[in-house]
């Protein structure tokens, strides 16, 4: 099981939270944007975005492999 981590009273995942620790290590800036859609949203300053798909972007993402 995931553990998950605080950062400014944000609960994050440790996938997340290892995303953000990289991309400070390269001297970026990650924020916390969360949007509607995808609350666990993160954006930095390189314009890496970090987030959970939801259902229907996980459905629109793999559309392809659908079999007929």
């Amino acid at each position: 099981m995931e553990t998950m981590s605080t950062e400014q009273g944000w609960v994050i995942s440790d996938a997340a939270a290892g995303w953000i620790a990289q991309h400070r290590d390269q001297g970026h800036h990650p924020r916390h944007n969360p949007d509607s859609e995808n609350p666990e949203r993160w954006d930095c300053d390189c314009g890496g975005v970090w987030r959970i798909l939801t259902p229907r972007q996980i459905t629109q993402k793999f559309a392809h492999l659908e079999q007929s």
